[in-house]
């Protein structure tokens, strides 16, 4: 039997070259070859298993990569890569309130993740939980200031409670920091943003 780190490797280079079938293939084969090492697996293999999850995320294998994900939290449940990826995948499937659930778990393993913050606001807004999801897109803003989608987020969540004249600062901040669709925003409305 190949390799482990092999089989992942081979399951990579078939998603770069987009064939679908032979990346899964070598995937479920990496992932065998986990399981049958089962209790003898190091850090390193509860990152492969963690990346084969990705992999089925980018081959839109959503509810298969959870599987990937509860492997990887049995082995590391303090990591909180595993459950912001999980979070991910739930967001994908539309399940908003399991991805807030994950987003949380991340969030308390590693309170400086900017991008938990940032999907966990997109899934309350989707929700229609304005309050919360502004909540989530300050404190991304109060880890990474010159975040643009933060403040093209936020502006979006004011718009829809009707506080225009915050929703115009946070859509000119935001294309001011280079987001493309706070631009066309702006530009549609005709107004400047450029300094």
């Amino acid at each position: 039997m190949q390799g482990a780190q092999e089989l992942r490797s081979e399951a990579h280079l078939q998603v770069r070259r987009n064939d679908e079938v032979e990346a899964q293939r070598r995937s479920w084969t990496f992932y065998e070859a986990i399981i049958i090492r089962g209790k003898n697996m190091s850090k390193s293999a509860n990152t492969h298993i963690w990346t084969e999850g990705g992999i089925k995320l980018v081959l839109s294998n959503k509810k298969e990569a959870m599987v990937f994900f509860r492997q990887a939290i049995k082995l590391a449940p303090k990591n909180a890569n595993e459950f912001f990826e999980r979070g991910v995948a739930y967001q994908t499937l539309k399940n908003y309130e399991l991805a807030i659930r994950e987003y949380d778990q991340a969030i308390e393993r590693d309170p400086q993740n900017v991008q938990a913050y940032l999907n966990r606001g997109i899934a309350h807004q989707t929700l229609g939980d304005l309050e919360k999801a502004i909540q989530d897109y300050n404190r991304v803003l109060e880890l990474k200031p010159d975040h643009p989608q933060a403040y093209l987020n936020r502006g979006k969540a004011n718009k829809q409670r009707q506080q225009f004249k915050q929703a115009l600062a946070d859509f000119k901040t935001a294309a001011r920091f280079g987001n493309p669709d706070a631009q066309n925003i702006l530009n549609a409305m005709g107004i400047k943003w450029k300094t």
